[in-house]
């Protein structure tokens, strides 16, 4: 059983050797840009852009993201995959860096396009307290679950849904003036309070349309 494993593990990495080296990396197209200026405008709500980010994973996925804050001192990332494959729980690296986790859960919070279920977490990394909500979204909307793995709450994902690429989203909460140490309940749910404020003003329908299959945009 070893040797499969360690045998996996190094096709796994001649894979990865392979398209590194031979496959061109994603660009920057006119479309993406557009796309990327819709889905992270100069202000959502109460908070305001104060920086983006735009750079290549690899040979088919972007990223694209930018960094919001608030009047209140609240700072929201928000980090967005276009042109990924199969789903990806942000959540899943932060256990993989090692950041202690106080809380894990689902949580269905209210966009600008309606209720979206987000697998949220509050870990403390090396800048302090950080609520961390991930979701994925199809043409079927928006959800997320526990785990990077097709299996999500309310069954396994459609046919149409794992033939799609899905758009994973993470955002990433902060307080700007958050005090070291004590106990992490309360930054905690203020927190939450500031995710629930800003994906309330949260527009992910270009998101919708974006893994819609060709000639069915509009459908909606």
């Amino acid at each position: 059983m070893r040797g499969k494993l360690v045998a996996l593990a190094v096709l796994v990495m001649v894979l990865a050797i392979f398209e590194y080296l031979f496959f061109p990396r994603a660009t920057l197209s006119p479309q993406v840009q557009s796309l990327a200026a819709r889905l992270l405008p100069s202000a959502i709500g109460s908070f305001r852009s104060t920086r983006q980010w735009r750079k290549p994973l690899d040979f088919h996925t972007l990223e694209v993201g930018a960094s919001y804050r608030d009047a209140s001192g609240v700072e929201a990332d928000l980090d967005i995959w276009l042109g990924q494959l199969v789903p990806h729980n942000g959540i899943d690296c932060w256990y993989a860096r090692g950041y202690p986790v106080y809380w894990q859960r689902l949580r269905a919070a209210t966009t600008a396009n309606g209720r979206v279920l987000f697998d949220t977490a509050l870990f403390l990394d090396d800048h302090g307290l950080a609520l961390l909500a991930t979701t994925q979204c199809y043409s079927t909307g928006c959800r997320g679950g526990l785990s990077r793995l097709f299996l999500l709450p309310g069954g396994m994902l459609t046919f149409f849904e794992l033939a799609a690429a899905p758009a994973p989203i993470s955002i990433v909460v902060r307080e700007l003036n958050d005090p070291a140490g004590g106990s992490p309940q309360a930054p905690g749910e203020r927190l939450v309070q500031g995710f629930e404020r800003f994906v309330a003003q949260l527009d992910l329908s270009p998101l919708l349309v974006l893994v819609v299959a060709p000639g069915a945009a509009g459908a909606r």
